[in-house]
């Protein structure tokens, strides 16, 4: 700073300086994270040793161990969930990510009567497309728990829990 302005080169060394700082704590919080799950065991190799056929099919289909294992009821709805991500994705998600990214290419002008682009809206559907894909996320974990606790309740002689028992 020279006489109360910002010169390029002390611009440059003080965002140079934030982005190693951002750096050196994105790099700590991932290593916090993954000694985390490692302590946790719960990993995605974990699952595979667990796992017979069935509930391997649900890697592929969510909800098809449930159904194999007689939760059809459970099993029909975390299938339900997966078709109608697939499908949001296809036909509008995809298109609300690019959105998100580009917050419109139609630019208003109002002498020729064009109607831009709303980059909020834009903004908007393309956060809520994000807060779907957590969510399916979620529920394809969910899916896989659920299928691999039938699994341990049969092994055990019981029948797993449906929604009338």
């Amino acid at each position: 700073m020279e006489n109360g302005k910002i010169t390029s080169k002390s611009l440059s060394e003080r965002t140079k300086a934030f982005f190693q700082s951002l750096d050196s704590s994105l790099a700590g919080k991932a290593k916090r994270f993954a000694a985390a799950a490692r302590e946790k065991g719960n990993s995605f190799l974990d699952f595979f040793a667990q796992a017979d056929w069935k509930v391997a099919l649900s890697l592929l289909f969510m909800g098809a161990g449930n159904i194999l294992y007689g939760q059809i009821a459970k099993g029909i709805i975390f299938f339900l969930i997966e078709v109608l991500f697939i499908l949001f994705m296809v036909f509008l998600g995809g298109g609300y990510l690019e959105g998100l990214i580009t917050l419109g290419t139609v630019k208003t002008d109002t002498w020729a009567g064009i109607q831009g682009d709303n980059s909020i809206v834009f903004m908007l559907m393309g956060i809520l497309t994000i807060f779907a894909i957590i969510l399916f996320v979620v529920c394809y974990t969910a899916s896989l728990k659920s299928a691999l606790r039938a699994r341990e309740a049969v092994l055990k002689g019981n029948k797993p829990r449906t929604f009338i028992r």
